[in-house]
């Protein structure tokens, strides 16, 4: 029993997670968007990254399959 308890807690973090992804999205294409509503990148990378979410959590909010593609706009020199 305990152990199905624990899955379905699992699943519960997880579903969670991508619910709190999608709010940051949202908000992110409110306030950091062009005029096109596409989110800029380059603007809204970093600013996660500053708050503590890994390459790999940012790659995975902007549909990105490795943290390579989004590390250029974590770590550029401005």
């Amino acid at each position: 029993m305990k152990n199905e308890k624990n899955e379905t807690e699992t699943v519960g973090w997880e579903a969670l997670k991508v619910r709190l992804d999608a709010l940051v999205l949202m908000l992110m294409r409110s306030t950091l968007s062009d005029e096109n509503g596409k989110v800029k990148i380059s603007e809204a990378a970093p600013l996660l990254h500053r708050v503590g979410y890994t390459p790999t959590e940012i790659a995975a909010i902007f549909g990105k399959k490795k943290p390579s593609e989004v590390s250029t706009y974590l770590y550029s020199k401005k």
